[in-house]
């Protein structure tokens, strides 16, 4: 398994995002698979919390970025 930046979990209304030092101060966005963004968020510290009980059940692409790097997750929100 190859070492990593960005660790996603999914609770039952909540998207938990873990990042390492380096994504500080990026920018987490959340697409649905058509593209459109529905949530973005600021990161401050080493972990950041979206809710996603307002969603439709469905995938999803997380983006966490900083500067020019970024890492990309495709998540899966259940009803």
């Amino acid at each position: 398994m190859q070492n990593t930046d960005v660790s996603i979990f999914m609770g039952a209304d909540e998207l938990r995002v873990f990042t390492s030092d380096f994504f500080d101060k990026g920018v987490i966005n959340l697409y649905d698979l058509a593209g459109k963004a529905v949530e973005t968020r600021n990161i401050n510290g080493d972990h950041t919390i979206i809710n996603t009980s307002s969603l439709s059940a469905g995938s999803y692409i997380v983006r966490v970025s900083k500067n020019n790097r970024s890492e990309v997750r495709k998540v899966i929100v259940l009803e």
